[in-house]
């Protein structure tokens, strides 16, 4: 069987699925990059691994490496369309061929008045004229599936998907002895840009110190409104208590989650999935989320695995965290469920298995409701006001 991914370039938050398809026996695995690795991410610590793997096809090094990455996707058997341009995908599905598209979701500045034109003009391009073709969304936001079916018909071809992260390879028991802190740890991560709200940790901090709650806020990050937030920590007297660790690399970031106690998500709905939270469940923290980022509503079963607060509520917001900051079995447990939700159920491993399973019940006209959870399993159709 050959399965080709085609997106921009090969990222590492690509590279765990690659390398699961590329294990399974059988399967001829190709992953089609469209441009090359973009500079900026370099600059954030992400490696270049459009030319480090052999299962890569670099489309942009010529016209004829271009021709050729059509020919791939029109001759695979599984095809999954990300990040790359309609064409690549248009001449496969007027042959009649199952075609997947993995996306976050399209209307990430809502569908008021003013952007509905905007809206319309793009479904009535990228949506509504591939909706009676073969094609099929594997949803990599909760609210994918609404965006597509807002102005088409995608019924019943809408599916749970993710950004597949490396398993954590840490025992629960290793994790939970790491994080044996005497001072609860709290812990922000992500670039400092309006739409993943750092302030709401800073004020948040402010009032847990002043309820008296013991605690440190951790920081990673930069860029963008830095300055404005230490300036923020230093008119509110919390210096003592919030810490601005920097930029980290990946592996560090994780590094740093494994050792905190309460992983804090509080970006809104410009924040088309969010992997920091599926990085943060995997470290088993005890994870609270704003209800807007796409991964939220897939990944966390409120209460059980993680909290989600409704995104802009922060008297809520600050009522969890009290509340976890005053529990440390509430903690414990609540990381736990995380960790074996992200081992056991969203993996790469899985995802690429589930993903042939369900190509084949399409493909021989059986039911596409193969599994309740996770991965693959129908992704319903849910607004921005679902919490």
């Amino acid at each position: 069987m050959r399965v080709v991914f085609i997106s921009n370039y090969l990222n590492h938050h690509q590279l765990p699925l690659a390398q699961a398809f590329c294990d399974l026996p059988g399967v001829d695995y190709t992953f089609v990059a469209t441009t090359p690795f973009n500079s900026s991410r370099a600059a954030m610590g992400y490696e270049d691994v459009n030319s480090k793997y052999g299962f890569v096809h670099r489309a942009y090094e010529s016209p004829m490496h271009e021709y050729l990455a059509h020919s791939l996707v029109n001759e695979a058997d599984i095809v999954i369309v990300g990040s790359a341009p309609d064409n690549y995908m248009i001449d496969r599905l007027n042959m009649g061929k199952v075609t997947f598209h993995a996306s976050e979701r399209y209307f990430k500045r809502g569908l008021n008045i003013r952007n509905f034109p905007r809206n319309f003009a793009s479904s009535m391009k990228h949506i509504r004229p591939f909706q009676n073709k073969p094609l099929y969304y594997l949803c990599s936001s909760a609210y994918t599936a609404y965006d597509v079916n807002l102005f088409a018909n995608y019924s019943n071809r809408c599916f749970k998907w993710a950004y597949f992260l490396d398993q954590c390879q840490c025992s629960l028991n290793d994790l939970n002895q790491k994080r044996n802190n005497d001072t609860p740890i709290l812990l922000w991560a992500g670039r400092f840009v309006d739409l993943k709200h750092p302030d709401v940790a800073i004020r948040l901090s402010e009032k847990l110190k002043r309820h008296g709650c013991k605690f440190r806020m951790n920081i990673i990050g930069g860029g963008g409104i830095e300055s404005q937030l230490k300036s923020m920590v230093n008119d509110l007297q919390i210096d003592d208590v919030v810490n601005f660790l920097g930029f980290f690399p990946p592996e560090k970031v994780r590094s740093t989650m494994e050792t905190s106690d309460v992983f804090l998500f509080t970006s809104d709905f410009n924040e088309g999935w969010g992997a920091v939270l599926s990085e943060a469940m995997s470290s088993a923290c005890a994870v609270v989320s704003s209800h807007a980022p796409g991964s939220a509503p897939f990944l966390i079963r409120n209460g059980e695995n993680g909290f989600i607060y409704r995104n802009g509520e922060e008297d809520q917001l600050f009522e969890i965290v009290e509340m976890l900051l005053n529990n440390k079995q509430k903690r414990v447990n609540i990381g736990n469920e995380a960790y074996n939700d992200m081992q056991n159920l969203w993996n790469a491993d899985i995802a690429a298995k589930r993903l042939i399973n369900l190509y084949d019940a399409i493909i021989n006209n059986e039911s596409t409701s193969l599994f309740k959870s996770g991965p693959c399993s129908p992704a319903e159709i849910i607004n921005n006001q679902w919490y």
